[in-house]
C-alpha cells in the first residue's frame, strides 16, 4: 500500500499596514516551498515576487512590501513540495488590502448592488481600519443622480468632506463639499437603516441591509458616530506629526464591480 502523502497548506493574513509598508504573515504545513506574489490591482501590474524555502515542513512565514497609500495590493501565497508550478500538490491562499496614507484620511465606498429602491456598498476607512456598509437611494435613471431634488444617490466620484456642525445631522455625520458633488448640495453621511432616510446621503451602518431590521437606527448612529471619532483623532495625530495646519480627508465612491440584483 503507498504511504499516505500529506498534501501542503498555507494561510495568510495582515500582519501590518502603516507608513507605506504592508505586512503579511501566515503559517504553513506539509510544504518544502513558498512562492509569494504581490499585485497593485489599481493597475493591475505585478510588483514583486519571491521564494521562501520551508523549515521542517511547517512553521510561520512572513513577507512586508512597499506600498503606495491609498493603492490596494493583493497578496497571494503558493504552498507547494515541488519548484516548478503544476508539478506536486499546491495550496494557495490570498488577501487584498488598501496602504493606509500617512497624511490623509480616506474613505472608500464600493457600490456593490442596486435595484430600483437602494444601494448597497462596502465602506472601508484607511484601508479597513473601520470596515461597514452604506445604503443609498437607487440611481435609476442614472441621469437623475445630479438633478438636484431628485433624492437619487450621487454621481461616483472622490469628494472632499468634513465633520458636519451645522444643518441636519449636526456632530453626527460627515459633510461632502457642495461644489463637488454635481448637480447637488447638503451631501452627508449621516444614520438611517432604510432607503427613506435619504434625500441623496449615504447610509452608514455595520452590516448589510437586507431587511431594516439588520441594522437599528441606534445601530446605525453608534457606527457614524464611530467613524467620526475616528476622523477627529486620526486628523490631531496627523496635524501633529507632520506639523500641518490642514489634512485632506476625502470620500471616494466607486460602483466598478456593482451588479443589479
Amino acid at each position: 500500500m503507498d504511504k499516505l502523502r500529506l498534501k501542503p497548506d498555507v494561510n495568510i493574513h495582515v500582519d501590518k499596514n502603516e507608513n507605506g509598508i504592508i505586512c503579511v504573515k501566515g503559517t504553513y504545513t506539509n510544504a518544502k516551498f513558498l512562492f509569494i506574489d504581490c499585485r497593485n490591482l489599481n493597475n493591475d501590474e505585478k510588483i514583486a515576487e519571491d521564494r521562501i524555502v520551508c523549515i521542517d515542513g511547517s512553521g510561520g512565514w512572513s513577507y512586508c512590501q512597499a506600498a503606495e497609500a491609498g493603492n490596494k495590493y493583493r497578496f497571494a501565497i503558493r504552498a507547494t513540495n515541488n519548484k516548478e508550478r503544476g508539478k506536486g500538490d499546491e495550496k494557495w491562499a490570498e488577501i487584498e488590502d488598501t496602504a493606509i496614507n500617512d497624511k490623509k484620511i480616506i474613505i472608500e465606498v464600493s457600490r456593490i448592488k442596486h435595484n430600483n429602491e437602494r444601494t448597497i456598498g462596502k465602506l472601508k476607512v484607511d484601508g479597513g481600519v473601520i470596515n461597514g456598509y452604506t445604503l443609498e437611494r437607487d440611481g435609476i435613471p442614472e441621469e437623475l443622480e445630479t438633478v438636484s431634488g431628485s433624492k437619487k444617490r450621487i454621481k461616483a466620484g472622490t469628494y472632499d468632506f468634513i465633520v458636519n456642525t451645522y444643518g441636519k445631522h449636526p456632530n453626527e455625520s460627515l459633510r461632502l463639499l457642495d461644489p463637488q458633488v454635481p448637480g447637488r448640495s447638503g451631501i452627508l453621511l449621516h444614520k438611517g437603516n432604510t432607503p427613506g432616510w435619504s434625500e441623496g446621503c449615504l447610509l452608514g451602518n455595520r452590516k448589510e441591509h437586507i431587511i431594516a431590521a439588520s441594522n437599528t437606527v441606534s445601530d446605525s448612529l453608534a457606527f457614524v458616530k464611530e467613524i467620526l471619532n475616528y476622523v477627529k483623532k486620526r486628523e490631531k495625530e496627523i496635524k501633529e506629526k507632520h506639523n500641518l495646519k490642514t489634512v485632506e480627508k476625502k470620500i471616494i465612491i466607486i460602483q466598478t464591480n456593482e451588479i443589479k440584483d
